[in-house]
């Protein structure tokens, strides 16, 4: 991590050496020893001020960055991403937050990890990345400290090559739909089961629908709204989005 503000120890060095220049000049100039004396003790003082300022306004020394290792990524299924990796360092910060990019420059923040105390601070952290691009992505781990500063970990890339064609084999139509109905149909050579989830904005499972390769099957009388979906093909989410019912 970069040293903060390495302009204001410099400045501390110049000032000290100034005050201690004067003091000597003083010296020199001063008569008798008494005033000699009088007028070292008050530059002593004014030393003594100076340096009380300066410890006042030169900033705490930021903690141990520590370091994030074994930063690494896998793809799960054909659709996920799950990041994995491990604290090495001070315990005096805050959290993490997981950037993604799809250039390596620009990143947006996907979430905040806790920090992990006690027992279960020798595990490593897991997150997963249910929604990324096809094509490349791009990781990093931005570390938070208590004090309010923070790091950054390497940057890693996956290349994520998803099978478009599956997704348009299996459907939810008509989306959206005007009289409450909607269509849930699977095709394809190979024979699978399928499981469609849907729910409502609260997160909440309202309905549960099961086909297998070329079955098709209506799902009649859904109120109007706005509701999330999940497609998943054995047990593994091949699809996800928004179903809106007017």
């Amino acid at each position: 991590m970069k040293k903060l503000y390495p302009e204001i120890s410099l400045l501390k060095v110049v000032l000290l050496m100034g005050i201690t220049l004067l003091v000597m000049f003083l010296n020199a100039m001063a008569g008798p020893d008494y005033v000699q004396s009088r007028k070292t003790e008050s530059c002593l003082h004014r030393l003594s001020f100076f340096s009380i300022l300066l410890t006042q306004f030169t900033p705490s020394a930021s903690p141990a960055p520590g370091n994030i290792v074994n930063f690494t990524g896998t793809i799960v299924g054909t659709r996920e991403i799950q990041l994995q990796w491990e604290w090495s360092g001070e315990r005096n910060i805050s959290h993490f937050e997981i950037q993604h990019s799809t250039n390596g420059r620009t990143f947006t923040s996907l979430a905040q990890v806790k920090t992990k105390f006690g027992a279960d601070a020798k595990d490593p952290y897991l997150f997963r990345h249910a929604n990324p691009v096809n094509g490349r992505n791009f990781y990093r781990i931005k570390t938070l400290y208590q004090n309010k500063t923070s790091t950054y970990s390497d940057i890693i890339p996956l290349v994520l090559e998803v099978n478009n064609s599956e997704e348009k084999d299996v459907k939810l139509y008509p989306n959206p739909s005007t009289n409450g109905s909607v269509y849930f149909s699977a095709k394809g050579k190979e024979v699978a089961a399928y499981q469609l989830f849907i729910f409502d904005m609260d997160a909440k499972l309202i309905k549960t629908v099961k086909i297998i390769t070329n079955q098709t099957t209506i799902i009649k009388d859904l109120p109007k709204g706005t509701y999330m979906y999940d497609i998943m093909k054995d047990d593994e989410r091949i699809s996800k989005g928004q179903l809106i019912i007017k």
